[in-house]
């Protein structure tokens, strides 16, 4: 499910591989194997990232939908 989001979450921090992993401190292949769906990040790493980008877990494991969606869903 990672791997679904942080590609999305990435784009729309406007953060290239290289420059969110810098500022996660974690190497650039790394993050580029999480987006690629080639390995499944630690528990730990993912806490890492999701801080980073200011995200709540339940946002990206759950389908939690956004405020327009659900306003959208409401109407």
């Amino acid at each position: 499910m990672i791997k679904t989001h942080l590609t999305k979450l990435l784009g729309d921090n406007k953060y290239t591989h290289k420059t969110f992993a810098e500022k996660v401190g974690i190497d650039r292949t790394y993050i580029t194997r999480i987006a690629n769906g080639k390995i499944m990040p630690t528990v730990e790493t993912i806490i890492k990232i999701l801080t980073a980008l200011n995200v709540k877990f339940e946002q990206v494991w759950y389908k939690v939908p956004d405020q327009k969606s659900a306003k959208k869903e409401a109407k």
